[in-house]
């Protein structure tokens, strides 16, 4: 399950997320994790600012954070890290790339459809840099819970993920998490065509089986720009 928070406002942004498993998946592999992000807003665009998270289920219940600045971005982990991965993401890479909150936040809060899924966004999470290629695009009919929600206007999308840097070296048949076919998304805006997108529904076939995390809640506050 995710649990995302998002707020915005003109000159600035801040995220929060809690991510756990549940049923088969966590019978494999126990996830407890938070996350949140900040930064500054240029132009309706959210910039990477500070990205902190915990990984609470593994056993050095390692905290990492990491700070964007105009140029240069760095990362401190407790405890450290013991590998920063066979190859790691140059200065210029990480530069490029934002933390997981923001883009998302990026995708979603100043999204189009037409552009939605056919753009590929770069991530660095302080140690791993990795891509996410969307392409595509189709229309997705709402179901009894989009219809609950309140969302309309689905678009479904493909999505590879893509390791580029500070991952360990593997074989090749597990490389990229062994995700051997496209991720599926689905975005939908709230209330009307002129509400913001969200993402509603990602499936993917993991090694372990499928993965599945549905929007079940939206709450919105506030009002929009004049």
């Amino acid at each position: 399950t995710a649990r995302p928070c998002v707020s915005k406002a003109s000159s600035g942004h801040s995220s929060t997320a809690r991510l756990t498993s549940f049923g088969i998946l966590a019978a494999f592999k126990h996830v407890e994790e938070r996350a949140s992000a900040s930064g500054r807003i240029v132009r309706d665009d959210p910039r990477a600012g500070a990205f902190s998270y915990a990984n609470l289920a593994g056993k050095t219940r390692r905290r990492v954070e990491t700070q964007w600045t105009d140029g240069d971005v760095t990362m401190r982990a407790t405890p450290p890290f013991t590998s920063l991965g066979d190859v790691q993401p140059t200065r210029a890479q990480k530069l490029a790339a934002a933390d997981p909150l923001t883009q998302l936040m990026r995708m979603t809060l100043n999204g189009q459809r037409a552009d939605l899924c056919r753009q590929t966004y770069h991530f660095f999470d302080g140690k791993q840099l990795y891509d996410l290629a969307f392409s595509n695009p189709r229309a997705a009919a709402p179901g009894a819970r989009e219809q609950r929600l309140g969302l309309v206007n689905l678009l479904r999308c493909d999505v590879r993920y893509i390791e580029i840097a500070g991952f360990k070296k593997k074989p090749a048949k597990k490389a990229n998490e062994g995700l051997n076919r496209p991720i599926m998304v689905e975005f939908a805006q709230v209330g009307s065509t002129a509400g913001p997108w969200v993402l509603s529904t990602l499936h993917a076939q993991t090694p372990l089986g499928p993965a599945v995390i549905d929007l079940n809640r939206v709450t919105l506050t506030g009002k929009p720009p004049a």
